[in-house]
């Protein structure tokens, strides 16, 4: 907005990074919709994390030849495999267990609940599972009091905010990364894209992620992992038990992931095209 204000007084160029859901929650708002509206036309450019956020944005009415798609990428000198230390296991409580893992803001459309529910089959097959929840949000009281129901204290750990350091030792010391995330309309909430898959596969992990929003984008199916139908745990729990009883099979998956993710997602490519688009001469109409 102040950007847009003072486009009016001095020359000055800006450029929109969109991500879906900051304009999703406004989009029932006539009068909020049009401001944004106003901002995207005078924006220089607008740059969306994918191509499902781009047609949302179309959608809401920004012409579809002023969006570019740029993927987000992952640091691959920081996210690589790496072997665990066993104390490193023992300090946080994941020694002897498999580890299955999600990292994200505590939120409803990330599907925390409906790994939650389909976890007390897989634990039934396999009672040495433990799944680790990082991250915090205005969910985790919802999600803390469906572990309790479900008598899962033993199988979930909740492990809050975490360094990058210790993503990368998770990300390591599980066997698979989930994040079955689906689009709650109430709140315009979708998932834009999904570093998260791109950082676990980069430690060769493959993920399994819901199929919506822009989460196809960042998961390849078939190639980094799968994807499953986030309105039901059926789907989610028969790709859990599948990976756990082919061990040989999810880790030949978990390499296949990395070496797509090293040829398709490197901050060098992502910050060239950026650059590019920021040095152009294309201008709004004012």
């Amino acid at each position: 907005i102040i950007a847009w204000i003072f486009s009016f007084f001095r020359r000055l160029d800006y450029l929109i990074f969109a991500y879906g859901y900051e304009f999703e929650k406004v989009k029932t708002n006539p009068v909020v919709s049009a401001l944004y509206r106003a901002i995207y036309k005078r924006a220089k450019g607008i740059i969306t994390c994918g191509e499902e956020v781009k047609k949302r944005l179309v959608r809401f009415g920004v012409a579809a030849e002023r969006i570019t798609v740029v993927h987000p990428a992952v640091d691959l000198s920081y996210y690589y495999p790496c072997e665990v230390p066993e104390v490193y296991k023992i300090q946080h409580g994941l020694a002897g267990r498999r580890i299955l893992l999600s990292v994200g803001r505590l939120v409803e459309r990330k599907g925390h609940d409906l790994v939650l529910k389909a976890l007390p089959a897989v634990i039934r097959r396999f009672p040495d599972v433990l799944y680790g929840i990082v991250g915090a949000g205005e969910f985790e009281a919802n999600l803390r009091a469906r572990v309790r129901e479900g008598g899962l204290e033993n199988h979930v750990k909740f492990m809050g905010r975490l360094p990058d350091a210790d993503l990368r030792m998770l990300y390591n010391a599980c066997e698979f990364f989930m994040m079955p995330s689906r689009e709650v309309h109430a709140d315009g909430h979708i998932e834009g894209f999904g570093i998260v898959f791109l950082e676990a596969n980069a430690c060769g992990k493959p993920g399994i992620g819901g199929n919506s929003g822009g989460v196809p984008e960042a998961l390849a199916h078939g190639v980094s992992g799968y994807l499953v139908d986030p309105s039901t745990p059926e789907g989610l729990q028969a790709r859990m038990l599948e990976m756990l009883e082919n061990p040989e099979e999810t880790r030949r998956l978990g390499k296949r992931a990395q070496e797509w993710v090293r040829e398709t997602f490197s901050w060098e490519r992502y910050a060239a095209r950026v650059r590019e688009i920021m040095s152009s001469e294309t201008r709004s109409s004012r």
